[in-house]
């Protein structure tokens, strides 16, 4: 990863010349050791002559400038999170159909074992029979879960009611 330069156009502030120290601006009068404040003094004097209305178009040209960039960066946080989640997201799948594989063949080993004890029609239809009543009671127990009541966000409606009530009494 590369170093963090200020003066890279597209991480961090726009291009300046660099600033040569000037031996006679110090930076404040108050200043007990009487340092150079390393800003020379025709930036100084620049800025003095300047306008407050090119002041303010140079502020609301630079935080332009800086929004553009802070954009760039969350679209590109953005996008390399979305990248790791798409990956994430293929794992998690992938692994679901193994599983669901082997569970088949986890399925046909219990027909097989079961086959020895009341043969191959009846131990077929015993387990089928199983694993389609757990199938149903999922089914059943997922659906009551996705009803809208079940959606609902009672404390939520509770805590705004009660700010509700507050406020009006402050009334």
């Amino acid at each position: 990863m590369a170093a963090f330069d200020p003066n890279d156009p597209d991480v961090g502030g726009r291009r300046t010349p660099p600033v040569t120290p000037d031996a006679g601006a110090t930076y404040g009068s108050g200043s007990a050791s009487g340092a150079t404040s390393g800003v020379a003094s025709g930036t100084a004097s620049s800025a003095a002559s300047r306008s407050i209305p090119e002041l303010l178009t140079d502020l609301v040209r630079d935080l332009g400038e800086l929004f553009r960039k802070e954009g760039r960066l969350v679209r590109a946080e953005i996008s390399e999170a979305v990248g790791r989640l798409a990956t994430g997201i293929e794992m998690m799948g992938a692994g679901a159909v193994l599983l669901l594989v082997a569970l088949f063949v986890l399925v046909q080993a219990l027909v097989i074992a079961l086959a020895h004890l009341v043969g191959p029609g009846w131990s077929s239809l015993i387990v089928g029979g199983l694993l389609a009543a757990i199938g149903i009671v999922l089914i059943l127990r997922g659906r009551k879960d996705l009803s809208a009541s079940s959606l609902m966000p009672e404390r939520t409606l509770e805590q705004t009611s009660r700010d509700v009530r507050l406020a009006k009494e402050q009334i």
